[in-house]
């Protein structure tokens, strides 16, 4: 009979075809962390979006103003210079 391989990072025997405990175990404790920031992405997606639809949709110049100036922060992009004149009268 063979014995058991030894595992050089781990340490403890290896067998084939199975994880470490250890390794199941380091594996299994990143588990909350790597959930906390799925849902921090999550969260991050959904206010861009909700952003976007308010500087499209908000009624007045001024809130949409507002939300495009928001919008521009969270994405940290800098600020779009206007198509036109026209255009700078209304954003003003």
């Amino acid at each position: 009979m063979r014995a058991a391989a030894v595992d050089p990072v781990l340490g403890g025997a290896a067998p084939v075809g199975h994880l470490p405990a250890r390794l199941v175990e380091e594996v299994a404790g990143l588990l909350p962390a790597a959930i906390a920031l799925g849902a921090g992405g999550l969260l991050y997606g959904l206010t861009i979006t909700a952003l976007a639809i308010a500087s499209v949709f908000a009624r007045t110049p001024a809130r949409r103003r507002d939300a495009r100036a928001t919008l521009t922060l969270l994405l940290r992009r800098p600020p779009a210079a206007p198509a036109s004149p026209a255009a700078a009268k209304i954003e003003a």
